[in-house]
């Protein structure tokens, strides 16, 4: 028989909401319903008539201007720094190793701690020690903040903690290669960062924890949901990138998350890369029957006003 498995999505909507991004971040969707989207359909087949089309509809779509780091997203090592791993040219998200991308997941619940505290890496040792968890190569961790329940609301683009220079180093020195957060940001509010470099004028406190990659490479999910649903193990991450722009232009891709139990080995991704890409490059459902354990949907802005997304 085989084991249950609950399936757990980790990412946000994506919609028309002043309080997920800074303002000149913010994306926008604009809807067309099935009378709307007529003159596009008229215009690929020169001489039909929307009455000849059943019940007089048309196709419905969506445009959206977004950037990469729109909805939940993970951010690649270019993004951090143009070089990377003692002096390498940082890699795009076109090129982030596949099997770092379905591993066993970890979660360190700092949720307690104040909004702008910039963790340490005494800490993160700490809360692995309560949850009795020792690092292995490519485990995915997950910070649950506190802002994670606030996302979409005024004070969410403020709240939270976030990961300093020596915690992120922690965790990539013991072999973990991609992490992820429900805040804004990897590193703390910039509201706090501002006002700590306003006060000494110390430049290294600014985007600390993203320059860890410049030390070793890493990729960083950021904008994350439900973390607070998931035990601290014992769960499997799935996370593959969709590509974009050209090779090494990448700064981050958009994803699709969600999260299985009980763990289990991805041998296929491990020792398979190569097939593995090809079954992405196939429709979705040709890529869920090939491999109907992987939990790697394709990526959706999906809505909270009711508005229906056409694809």
């Amino acid at each position: 028989m085989k084991p249950e498995r609950r399936l757990v999505d980790l990412s946000v909507t994506l919609d028309n909401n002043p309080y997920t991004d800074p303002p000149p971040l913010l994306p926008r969707i604009d809807y067309m319903d099935h009378q709307q989207g007529w003159p596009e359909m008229a215009a690929m087949f020169p001489g039909l008539q929307l009455e000849q089309l059943p019940g007089n509809e048309s196709w419905a779509a969506e445009r959206l201007q977004i950037t990469t780091h729109s909805g939940t997203h993970m951010d690649a090592p270019w993004h951090y720094a143009s070089t990377t791993d003692g002096g390498q040219p940082a890699f795009g998200i076109d090129e982030l190793p596949l099997d770092w991308c379905l591993q066993p997941g970890v979660k360190l619940d700092f949720r307690h701690m104040a909004d702008g505290h910039v963790v340490t890496a005494d800490e993160v040792a700490a809360e692995l020690a309560r949850i009795e968890h020792v690092l292995q190569p490519l485990d995915i961790v997950l910070v649950n903040t506190r802002a994670g329940a606030l996302f979409g609301q005024p004070g969410y683009l403020d709240a939270g903690i976030g990961m300093g220079r020596e915690a992120t180093l922690y965790l990539l020195e013991r072999g973990v290669r991609v992490v992820g957060t429900d805040a804004w940001s990897w590193d703390a509010p910039f509201k706090y960062t501002r006002e700590r470099f306003a006060a000494d004028g110390d430049a290294a406190i600014i985007w600390e924890g993203h320059k860890a990659g410049r030390d070793i490479g890493y990729g960083q999910m950021e904008k994350l949901a439900n973390l607070e649903t998931l035990p601290a193990k014992g769960f499997v991450v799935s996370c593959f990138p969709t590509r974009s722009g050209t090779p090494r232009q990448d700064s981050c891709g958009r994803w699709r998350f969600s999260k299985s139990e009980p763990r289990y080995q991805s041998t296929l991704v491990k020792h398979n890369k190569r097939g593995f890409m090809g079954l992405l490059r196939m429709p979705p459902a040709a890529l869920f029957a090939r491999c109907h354990w992987v939990a790697a949907w394709p990526w959706r802005p999906r809505v909270r006003q009711g508005n229906p997304i056409s694809c």
